[in-house]
């Protein structure tokens, strides 16, 4: 059996629960229809020597939830670059937070196991392809954002998993961004930003107009400043 040491979570337990968190409780669980037109198998020939045919799961919904992983994914190593969480690694030392800005940190992140790259000293080569860990409860803090009130605690939930929910939608228009603008060089003015994110797949589940998607890139949506969460980048992007 695969035990996990008690008050922590692996890495990819944290990515689904982000999902989850952004998506609902039955993201995961959605069936995926097969197309209704048949594909040739590249390759592939039966005992008569006639193309294969099958038909294909809805690739358009495989896509889409694919790229919900790679946000949640992006997200994930946002916090993580930010040390808002630090990772560590089962039976090691905390993740130092420059190596999730290294060509590594994708893979860590996709598999749950810690990448190192060909230049590693030989010392730390014994933490190659450990599980990577969270510990629960700096984990939850983040991801519902929960603070000290005055509230009732009926309400204090409501608004806990409101702002989760608010929480994630703008981290993951921050996600795509980033992605796609990965340089400071590569940005073009916010306006065409947001139309170009606006025409997103990902980001039209959120329902967010190009007048909100601007204002959660320039940091100034009202969401934004109330959970603190800067827009992107961090530097003025406004051109003449």
């Amino acid at each position: 059996m695969d035990f996990i040491p008690a008050g922590y979570i692996t890495l990819r337990t944290a990515v689904d629960r982000i999902l989850r968190a952004t998506h609902g409780d039955e993201w995961g669980r959605q069936e995926i229809t097969l197309e209704k037109n048949e594909i040739t198998v590249p390759g592939a020939i039966d005992e008569n020597d006639q193309l294969i045919k099958r038909r294909p799961y809805d690739r358009e919904a495989v896509a889409l939830v694919r790229q919900q992983v790679r946000n949640a994914e992006e997200i994930a190593r946002t916090v993580l670059v930010a040390g808002e969480l630090v990772a560590e690694m089962q039976d090691g030392p905390p993740i130092p937070q420059d190596y999730w800005k290294s060509a590594g940190a994708g893979i860590t992140l996709n598999t749950g196991n810690l990448q190192l790259g060909d230049g590693v000293c030989l010392e730390d080569r014994q933490w190659q392809h450990h599980r990577v860990l969270l510990k629960i409860k700096e984990f939850d803090t983040w991801l519902t954002g929960e603070q000290v009130d005055t509230k009732k605690p009926q309400q204090r939930r409501h608004d806990a998993e409101h702002d989760t929910v608010l929480r994630n939608k703008i981290k993951t228009v921050l996600a795509v961004a980033k992605r796609r603008w990965p340089r400071p060089d590569q940005i073009p003015g916010r306006n065409q930003m947001a139309r170009l994110l606006a025409a997103n797949v990902t980001l039209k589940k959120n329902g967010y107009k190009e007048s909100t998607l601007r204002k959660i890139l320039g940091g100034s949506y009202s969401a934004s400043r109330r959970l603190k969460l800067p827009g992107y980048p961090d530097i003025d992007i406004r051109k003449k």
